[in-house]
């Protein structure tokens, strides 16, 4: 017999003794409903909630089996809640003994228990989910730079959304045939404003042609006008004067002096050199200029180049599939994300904890609700869910700061930036939680506690920008950021 299946029997014998246990356990239980639970309920509630109920909508003496009753998590926990708090029945109608109310508070605590350990790590149906119409509008000014907002000049019908502009529920954002014509009518409006241009497109603030023109026009008599006159003519008399006043200064410092001369003289630097001797630079200028690449070649040279620690994984491939245990596959996706760095597979990763109306359920912490529930209810699990995500990133910095990389390590290289997008489950998204980690080749200093709240250019994307500058990226604007964030 091969080891495989010496490892798969006993794990198969295993599966089903668990599984066999599962299904006694939900006989038992309803069975349990059926003679004494239901009987119960029609007792204690029924006179409210029969087949005409009294100011309401439920029924439960229609629930005559357990199945019934768990296909309701909602009016399971309802009523789980009312009995603990006494609301159920009135006060005014007829008691359960203490007996009573436990056998029923019980029984619901046990179906709760099983049916979250049944789904856990299951997050169930996911919906697929589309943008709101802020968020629609929003994203296309990001990518555009022009505010179009394109669900509004289309007329696309109103979200069920608070004034933030977002939401969470996935099943109250439906896509529907007619919106799915008015989003291609959004993408023709959003694409009569692109200008076409020899090197690609640009995106006007208007979708008319004669504006466009208007604006390249506007767009180069400004760049002219700082030097030149409205016809874009140079002021020749000014430059002429300049040669011949630095003549001497011009011809033997070469392009830094041409530099200096033209910001005393306020001229253009770029149509000084054309008007005289400074055109052409003297022989000692072109020496020093090869003399320093000289030097910085050979510099280049003698410097090691750097090397990935890993040029093949150091570890057996996973098994296919996800983990069951949510806290080995958590341990698992830092492994991998630690590897890829390694091998130098790539220098950029990012890995989200969970996305924004999450239905997991993390049972391995002792939480029965969903991540999402928990967030708006349940503060105490809450605190322990986010104490698990932050030990994940301890484990995955812990493990990057034992790999050595010559004179320093693999976090030492490297900069992590752990953030969500709320504060906390109100839809709290002005003050965003922000984690810099790693020391980024030395430009990141860590220890420190900034806070931006009420500082100017308190961007998301001015942050972004310091990240590209410390990976060798230098780019003038980010979105809608020109500036770095200071002090980082």
């Amino acid at each position: 017999m091969s080891p495989m299946f010496r490892f798969l029997i006993p794990s198969l014998v295993v599966c089903l003794a668990l599984t066999a246990a599962a299904a006694d356990g939900a006989a038992d239980r309803a069975k349990a409903y059926a003679e004494r639970i239901h009987p119960l309920l029609v007792k204690t509630c029924g006179k409210c909630h029969g087949k005409e109920p009294k100011d309401n909508e439920l029924d439960l003496t229609s629930l005559v089996t357990a199945e019934a009753l768990l296909a309701q998590p909602k009016v399971l926990e309802d009523i789980a809640e009312r009995l603990n708090e006494g609301d159920m029945p009135p006060k005014k109608a007829a008691q359960p003994s203490l007996n009573e109310r436990d056998q029923l508070l019980g029984w619901i605590s046990a179906a709760v228990d099983a049916t979250a350990a049944a789904h856990a790590g299951d997050p169930g149906p996911v919906t697929l989910r589309r943008l709101t119409n802020a968020e629609y509008d929003h994203v296309v000014r990001d990518l555009t730079s022009v505010d179009v907002q394109p669900t509004r000049a289309g007329e696309f019908a109103p979200d069920s959304v608070g004034g933030e502009g977002f939401a969470n529920v996935c099943e109250a954002m439906p896509m529907t045939p007619g919106l799915v014509e008015r989003y291609h009518q959004a993408a023709r409006y959003v694409a009569a404003w692109a200008v076409l241009l020899p090197t690609g497109f640009r995106f006007s603030s208007s979708p008319d042609g004669p504006d466009w023109t208007a604006e390249a026009e506007k767009a180069l008599r400004s760049f002219h006008s700082r030097y030149a006159d409205k016809w874009g003519r140079p002021p020749l008399a000014a430059h002429l004067a300049a040669t011949m006043k630095h003549r001497d200064r011009l011809t033997r410092g070469g392009p830094a002096a041409i530099k200096e001369v033209a910001a005393e003289e306020k001229l253009n630097a770029t149509y000084l050199p054309r008007f005289g001797p400074e055109s052409a630079p003297s022989q000692a200028h072109h020496c020093r200029q090869r003399n320093s690449l000289r030097r910085r070649s050979n510099g280049r040279r003698k410097q090691p180049e750097w090397k990935p620690t890993l040029t093949s994984p150091d570890r057996s491939r996973p098994a296919d599939g996800v983990p069951a245990d949510l806290s080995q596959y958590w341990k698992l996706m830092n492994d991998i994300l630690i590897l890829v760095f390694r091998t130098d597979s790539t220098r950029i990763a990012t890995m989200k904890c969970c996305n924004d109306a999450s239905n997991i359920v993390h049972a391995h912490l002792g939480i029965r609700d969903h991540h999402h529930y928990i967030a708006h209810s349940q503060p105490d699990d809450l605190i322990t869910l986010n104490q698990f995500f932050m030990s994940q990133l301890a484990y995955l910095c812990q493990r990057m700061s034992e790999i050595k990389e010559g004179d320093s390590t693999l976090l030492d290289n490297t900069a992590i930036m752990h953030c969500s997008s709320m504060l906390h489950g109100n839809h709290e998204s002005k003050r965003l939680p922000v984690i810099l980690l790693g020391v980024a080749g030395g430009h990141l200093r860590g220890g420190r506690d900034l806070d931006y709240l009420d500082k100017p250019n308190r961007r998301m994307c001015s942050l972004f920008l310091n990240l590209m500058d410390w990976g060798g990226l230098k780019l003038d604007r980010f979105n809608d950021s020109t500036e770095r964030l200071p002090g980082i």
